[in-house]
């Protein structure tokens, strides 16, 4: 083989199996698909849990609340079904929304401060605004409810999902600058959570999880190739945050942040193996039919090598998150996300659930931060900012688009039901459930605004 012996090494190393086509020759159209369609698994998987939970809600609420332990050694834990669901899925989908923003600050709309300018300014106007709605119905003598984070937070999958039913009445760069909102959104978010959400725990075991966290620097900085590594050691920081009071999805936005946005074969160091493959393949084919029996058999395994290592140089040569993007969002949209709304959407929406809903200030903070909040905070920020000429709006993107970006803003649903979780975890069942009426309401509201904006927009 004429391959250097350290990239022949690596190219093994890295080999993983992963078909050629699936993971290296799909176009960039698929993966931003994937992005559009995850909602709609989604929406079939909230469908299905309110239509349990209004028909059987004792059997709804059993199954979910089920306890379930895990012993090993000397360690155990209980928890019901539901918390496992929320403390084991969903920090694989804030892993994604850390892939997302690493791969736009590399190369998409946060690759240079006047880019970043614009996404930036509007998800903490996005971010304040509705917080300042909640207290301003919520804040009395006890002093800060804890409730404020809830209205925060901005669906990925919905709003890129609800902007896709609007085709192309909407530019590809507002779809863009949405997402890259959504993903600094989805950081604030975790850093709430982090601050706010966040329980006590053992200093030993953060320790353990800064030094498994270090460990997954090293590894990327010693070229491992490999992810089982990475894997392994990113869920074990993540169980070590746990154990320190630490939510998990705090590690797995960290983890995605962590992750290169390089390939591991540059681009010279490609063009060159590639040929020197190619060479060595021309020649066994060449030479395949002078061989006896025997040695046709040994030339057939060299073919076979041969074609595994241009595999393997070829998948190497993506970048890592996109390539971690094409393996983990698949589940995430279509396992993940359904799962999660399956596990925690499921709410009675009879009259007196409704009522007592649009009587308790925490369901009316919510809904006003959602609905209303998140709109005004997107538009100020934006006009905010292009005024004072730190930013500048696409050219292809009018009021109207920003408008309607806006009002999709505040579809909280998967982030703003899991952050609801854990600040009314002490909070009488009817107001939890009240704080569920006023996300579904809230997010569907915004949802049909915002769609009819995007469909009115290219008329306006």
């Amino acid at each position: 083989m004429k391959l250097k012996p350290r990239l022949e090494g690596a190219l093994l190393a890295h080999a993983d199996g992963s078909a050629f086509t699936r993971n290296v020759l799909l176009p960039a159209a698929r993966f931003v698909r994937v992005e559009e369609i995850a909602g709609g698994p989604l929406v079939v998987a909230a469908v299905c849990s309110l239509v349990w939970a209004n028909t059987a809600h004792e059997s709804y609420e059993g199954f979910w609340a089920s306890e379930i332990a895990i012993e090993a050694w000397s360690w155990s834990h209980a928890a019901t079904l539901r918390t496992w669901i929320n403390e084991l899925l969903l920090p694989i989908f804030f892993f994604v929304a850390g892939l997302e923003l690493k791969r736009e600050i590399r190369h998409g709309a946060l690759s240079t401060p006047r880019r970043a300018a614009l996404p930036v300014a509007l998800a903490l106007g996005g971010m304040a605004v509705p917080a300042l709605f909640y207290l301003a119905v919520n804040l009395g003598p006890n002093g800060v409810p804890g409730g404020w984070g809830v209205p925060l937070a901005t669906d990925i999958a919905f709003a890129l999902s609800i902007l896709a039913l609007a085709g192309d009445r909407v530019p590809t760069s507002l779809k863009i600058l949405v997402l890259a909102f959504a993903a600094i959104d989805d950081v604030g978010g975790v850093l709430v959570i982090a601050a706010v959400y966040s329980h006590g725990g053992s200093p030993a075991a953060l320790a353990v999880a800064a030094a498994l966290l270090t460990g997954v620097f090293v590894l990327k900085h010693v070229g491992v190739r490999q992810l089982f590594p990475y894997w392994l050691c990113g869920g074990a920081f993540c169980a070590a945050l746990v154990a320190g009071g630490v939510h998990p999805t705090v590690g797995g936005i960290v983890l995605g942040l962590m992750a290169p946005a390089v390939p591991f074969f540059g681009r010279d160091e490609m063009a060159g193996a590639t040929r020197a493959l190619a060479r060595e393949l021309s020649d066994l084919e060449r030479r395949l039919g002078d061989f006896e029996d025997d040695a046709s058999d040994e030339a057939e395994r060299q073919r076979a090598a041969t074609l595994g290592l241009l595999e393997a140089l070829a998948v190497g040569s993506e970048p890592i998150t996109e390539r971690l993007s094409r393996q983990v969002n698949p589940w995430v949209s279509y396992v993940i996300l359904p799962t999660f709304a399956l596990a925690n959407a499921g709410v009675p929406l009879d009259v007196a659930a409704v009522e007592t809903a649009a009587t308790d200030p925490a369901a009316q903070g919510i809904v006003a931060g959602l609905v209303l909040g998140k709109p005004i905070g997107f538009l100020l920020a934006a006009w905010l900012a292009i005024t004072l000429g730190m930013a500048e709006k696409p050219g292809d993107v009018t009021w109207a688009h920003l408008t309607a970006a806006g009002l999709l803003a505040g579809v909280g649903f998967t982030v703003s039901l899991f952050i609801g979780d854990l600040a009314f975890a002490d909070a009488e069942s009817v107001r939890r459930e009240s704080v569920k009426v006023a996300i579904l309401s809230a997010s569907a509201v915004s949802a049909a605004l915002g769609l009819a904006t995007a469909l009115w927009s290219r008329r306006a």
